[in-house]
């Protein structure tokens, strides 16, 4: 079931932050005379202005009185202090996921276009069940493995909802052929790939071996635009994920990546095509690859 399009929390306490950082600004206030109109400490504004804690919505109108914030600004920033305070759908999940992988899901439901490029595995938010049980499953067990399953699948909301973000995926052949969770799973998982193909607003490209080496290969990461039109970038990295935020350098170096990686990629009309060839591949000859490893 959807969940709707409605600014993350962390995302509005983002905002909020930058905003009443910039209405200080605005009247040429220093942090420590903001804090000192409003009886705080200053450690307490700049933890409000840097967004790592919240704001009541009496703090909030107490700042803005001392800012002189015109009514309908204020209203709108009153706005966000009340939504940056409610809990996020994946806060039930928080032991689990880590820090990173929250921050990428804040953004992800406040984006308006997301873009995935994955050479080795399917992208998590096209992943059946069955196939998240068999990839997690290599390093998790018991109630861990099934509260990240559940996590992955209440994530997977984003896809259902009306309207949603553009959502992209270019993923490299070599993710389809591998054969997670057996021929079954597989099987599973194509389908739900060439079903999610026909979404208006979902669109699946595959990058097929004759493209030989490519950019795509370097890693997997996810761009995100959101509505301010800011770009972040969540990469997959084998120490450890990390963000890299609007206004580095490097957004521009995967923006690249992205580009040059779509250009080897195949039509939507041919992704389904392939899909299609591969399902009916695993029906036909559902015994796996020719060759497996010695035991």
């Amino acid at each position: 079931m959807a969940r709707g399009r409605q600014p993350d929390p962390k995302v509005q306490r983002r905002r909020l932050g930058d905003t009443l950082r910039v209405e200080r600004e605005r009247v040429g206030l220093t942090q420590a005379e903001a804090a000192r109109a409003v009886d705080w400490s200053l450690s307490k504004l700049l933890r409000i202005e840097n967004a790592s804690v919240g704001i009541s919505t009496s703090d909030t109108k107490a700042l803005l009185a001392v800012y002189g914030t015109a009514d309908d600004v204020a209203e709108q920033l009153l706005v966000m202090a009340r939504e940056s305070r409610r809990p996020s759908w994946y806060a039930k999940y928080r032991k689990v996921l880590s820090p990173e992988y929250q921050t990428l899901l804040s953004y992800e439901d406040s984006a308006i276009a997301i873009r995935h490029v994955h050479p080795y595995l399917v992208p998590g938010l096209l992943q059946t069940p069955g196939y998240a049980r068999a990839l997690l499953g290599a390093a998790h067990e018991g109630e861990k493995l099934d509260a990240l399953i559940a996590a992955r699948v209440d994530r997977q909301a984003i896809l259902h909802e009306d309207p949603g973000p553009e959502l992209s995926f270019l993923i490299d052949e070599g993710a389809l052929h591998r054969m997670v969770g057996g021929p079954q799973v597989m099987r599973e998982q194509l389908r739900h790939l060439r079903h999610l193909s026909d979404k208006r607003n979902i669109d699946i490209r595959v990058i097929p071996y004759d493209a030989g080496v490519h950019r795509g290969l370097w890693g997997p990461f996810v761009t995100m635009l959101l509505d301010g039109g800011s770009v972040i970038v969540y990469v997959e990295n084998a120490g450890a994920d990390y963000i890299v935020r609007d206004g580095s350098p490097r957004i521009d170096e995967f923006g690249e990546r992205l580009s040059a990686t779509a250009e080897v990629a195949l039509s939507a009309s041919q992704t389904k095509d392939f899909l299609e060839d591969r399902i009916a591949h695993l029906v036909a000859k559902p015994i796996g690859p020719r060759w497996t490893r010695a035991r």
